[in-house]
């Protein structure tokens, strides 16, 4: 840097021939910097963050590829008919809460899944957190709980709330709630909004 400043002294004062190098320097600098930053601006431009309020199709896909959404029918998610409120597919390892015989609640409890929206993934179960926001923006609300070490990263769109549960800058898990009722779940269970 004091080479340039040097330099550009001595163009500003003679304009000799020995300052033609930095200078030349000095623009090839510029001219990386704008290509620089140009790439970044494309990058920038691509899908990233969409309109939550975009009535959209969510689903969670499985290892082998099958498909889980809100509101199926006990039929259409393969579990045995029952009148539990709460039960887990073992199998699978989705945890699906249910109301008159509909999936108003899944959760992730093991295995590789993906979400996908309007079939296009967006993150996948131990993917980085920061590869998950870059796709769907910053949540609405983080929640903390004082005897869990992860938090829950809050998402509400128009038929959907999706909590994101972090730990160790990973998504371990997901979970798919109808809407209007994950904040209030978190809360009676002792969590609450990180400060």
């Amino acid at each position: 840097m004091g080479d340039f400043i040097q330099s550009f002294r001595q163009f500003l004062n003679d304009g000799g021939a020995s300052t033609k190098v930095p200078m030349m320097a000095a623009s090839q600098h510029l001219r990386r910097f704008g290509l620089v930053w140009l790439a970044v601006l494309l990058l920038g431009a691509g899908p990233g963050a969409f309109d939550w309020s975009e009535d959209a199709r969510w689903e969670l896909r499985s290892q082998d590829q099958t498909l889980y959404r809100l509101d199926e029918t006990m039929a259409e998610l393969g579990a045995p008919p029952t009148d539990q409120e709460m039960f887990v597919l073992d199998k699978i390892g989705l945890l699906v809460r249910q109301r008159n015989q509909r999936a108003v609640n899944l959760t992730v409890l093991k295995g590789s899944w993906d979400v996908l929206r309007n079939g296009q993934v967006v993150g996948r179960v131990n993917q980085p957190l920061a590869e998950w926001q870059a796709q769907l923006g910053e949540p609405l609300t983080v929640f903390v709980h004082p005897q869990k070490v992860g938090v829950i990263h809050y998402y509400r769109g128009s038929l959907i709330d999706m909590g994101l549960m972090v730990a160790e800058d990973k998504v371990r898990s997901i979970m798919f709630v109808e809407p209007g009722y994950l904040r209030g779940a978190l809360e009676r269970s002792g969590y609450t909004p990180k400060q």
